[in-house]
């Protein structure tokens, strides 16, 4: 008798903290979820600014991270949409890779971009610093370019 009832005050005791974990996740979303980003793309040696982008972002609880991105000022960058992963690094920051398509203007392959972004999380915002690689059809580094990104969750139901 004493077993059954030490088995269940145990069962309900995980149980009521798993409803504890659920509640708390609900409440504060972390970065999962969409945002809506502003991206300065700067050249990584002297700062100075290549083009401003607008993108939006998806952080999935599954780990998986989309994107697109369109340019606001600055030389034209035709592309892709882009997919990634992303995880929890430590406290309030996460680290994300992601890649798309550099396309010319007539739509065709130009290159792929890889990326690699830090994120600091702070409430309904967060900052980054990104790095992204280009390279052509054969693999080839193109360049490299750098760029710092502030972001504003998307507006839920």
């Amino acid at each position: 008798m004493n077993k059954q009832v030490l088995q269940t005050s145990v069962m309900f005791a995980v149980l009521f903290g798993a409803t504890l974990t659920n509640a708390s996740a609900q409440e504060s979303p972390g970065l999962e979820g969409p945002w809506i980003a502003n991206v300065t793309v700067h050249n990584c040696d002297t700062g100075d600014v290549i083009r401003t982008v607008r993108e939006l972002a998806m952080f999935g609880h599954d780990g998986s991270f989309t994107q697109a991105g369109a340019t606001i000022t600055g030389s034209a960058n035709p592309r892709s949409s882009g997919i990634g992963a992303w995880r929890h690094a430590t406290g309030n920051t996460y680290n994300a890779t992601f890649q798309f398509l550099g396309l010319t203007s007539s739509g065709t392959f130009f290159n792929m971009a890889l990326g690699t972004r830090v994120i600091t999380l702070q409430d309904d915002h967060w900052t980054s610093q990104d790095k992204l690689s280009f390279y052509d059809v054969t693999g080839n580094l193109l360049g490299t370019v750098c760029s710092s990104v502030a972001a504003t969750r998307a507006p839920l139901p």
